[in-house]
């Protein structure tokens, strides 16, 4: 039940930063990518309940969809391996992807969201980032 209210939330979030990102983008102008329609990603936290979320959606064409989103919490100099989620799909033109964990009070997490996109062959990657103190 909590990874299905977790990806629930991670759609919600998906789409409101989606629509907010490309709300800042100045008339005229647009991402320069030939296969990726677009890439969003978020890292909150509801207390020290942690939820990453991230996703790809491919332009009409694509043969291939692939992400792999990562959480990491700084220990001094390093970042440390939290947990992650990936998926692909040759029959859906979106991956929608979502991590839970639990946070340390204090503690500065990093959300890593990689995809690629397969079109006519070529494959086109992209990576967004994301960070955040646990309060």
């Amino acid at each position: 039940m909590r990874k299905v209210i977790g990806f629930v939330l991670a759609i919600i979030v998906v789409f409101v930063i989606s629509s907010s990102v490309f709300a800042s983008i100045p008339s005229g102008y647009s991402p320069q990518w030939s296969n990726i329609g677009s890439v969003v990603s978020s890292l909150a936290f509801s207390g020290t309940q942690g939820s990453a979320g991230g996703a790809v959606d491919a332009k009409s064409g694509a043969s291939k969809v692939e992400g792999t989103l990562t959480v990491y919490k700084r220990s001094g100099n390093t970042w440390v391996y939290v947990d992650s989620d990936s998926d692909s799909t040759t029959t859906n033109s979106y991956v929608v992807l979502s991590v839970e964990f639990d946070g340390v009070s204090g503690t500065e997490y990093k959300s890593v969201f990689e995809v690629a996109v397969t079109k006519n062959g070529i494959e086109e990657t992209a990576t967004k980032y994301n960070y955040k103190t646990c309060p």
